[in-house]
C-alpha cells in the first residue's frame, strides 16, 4: 500500500498518499464461517501532483538602482530558480538582479519537479528599467 494510505478491515482504502508511484499490495478475504480466500493482487497507481508558480512582478526598476531580490513560490513548496533572458539588460544570481542597462528585463521562474510533483509551467515577468537621471554640473 502507498505511503499515507490504509486498507481497513471492511476493504475501504484511507488517507492521504505521501509519494507518486506505483504499488501493489495483497488482499485475502476471510468469511464469517472462519473461511479464508486464495490472496489476491492489486496494483494502485499514485500520480505526480501538478504545481504552479506565484511570481510576483517586481515593478519598473531606475538603471542605477541596487541590486534587489525576487519573490516567487511553488504550490509544492519545492525552491523556484529564476533566468534572466535578457541578459544584456539584467542579469539574476540566485534570487538577486542586477541592472546593466535601461531597457525591458524579463525574468523566468521555473520549477523542474520531483519524484512526486510534476515541472511547473514557467512564468515569465516583464519590467521596465528607466534610465537614470543624470545632472550636469558647469563651474560658476
Amino acid at each position: 500500500m502507498p505511503g499515507g494510505l490504509a486498507l481497513s478491515a471492511a476493504g475501504v482504502i484511507t488517507g492521504t498518499p505521501t509519494t507518486a508511484g506505483t504499488s501493489a499490495f495483497s488482499v485475502t478475504a476471510t468469511s464469517s464461517g472462519g473461511g479464508t480466500s486464495s490472496p489476491v493482487t492489486f496494483s494502485l497507481t499514485i500520480n505526480k501532483a501538478d504545481q504552479a508558480i506565484a511570481f510576483t512582478n517586481p515593478g519598473t526598476k531606475t538603471f542605477g538602482d541596487a541590486p534587489f531580490g525576487l519573490t516567487a513560490t511553488s504550490t509544492s513548496g519545492l525552491t523556484v530558480a529564476f533566468a534572466s533572458t535578457t541578459a544584456t539588460v539584467c542579469t539574476i544570481s540566485g534570487s538577486t538582479v542586477t541592472i546593466l542597462a535601461a531597457g525591458s528585463c524579463s525574468i523566468t521562474a521555473s520549477q523542474p519537479g520531483n519524484a512526486n510533483y510534476n515541472t511547473a509551467p514557467d512564468v515569465t515577468q516583464t519590467f521596465n528599467i528607466m534610465a537614470g537621471i543624470n545632472t550636469i554640473t558647469f563651474p560658476a
